[in-house]
């Protein structure tokens, strides 16, 4: 999912990915990363994430990652 969605179109999705159950989403837009764990119907944030500094993004395979490098 691309962050830099118009907020409306952002939240449709984000409920459409809820209601279909996904447990994990991310939103890039670089440099910038957030990541997203569903609980119970909507999606709480677990990590933000700048830079070229890289982080562990949480979920069932943990990755490894520098959110510059997002494109």
């Amino acid at each position: 999912m691309v962050a830099g969605q118009r907020p409306a179109e952002r939240d449709t999705k984000m409920a459409a990915y809820a209601g279909a159950g996904a447990p994990y989403l991310w939103a890039v837009e670089p440099p910038k990363l957030w990541a997203y764990r569903l609980a119970g119907t909507r999606y709480r944030q677990e990590l933000f994430a700048e830079g070229d500094n890289p982080v562990t993004v949480p979920g069932p395979v943990p990755v490894r990652l520098d959110p510059s490098r997002l494109c």
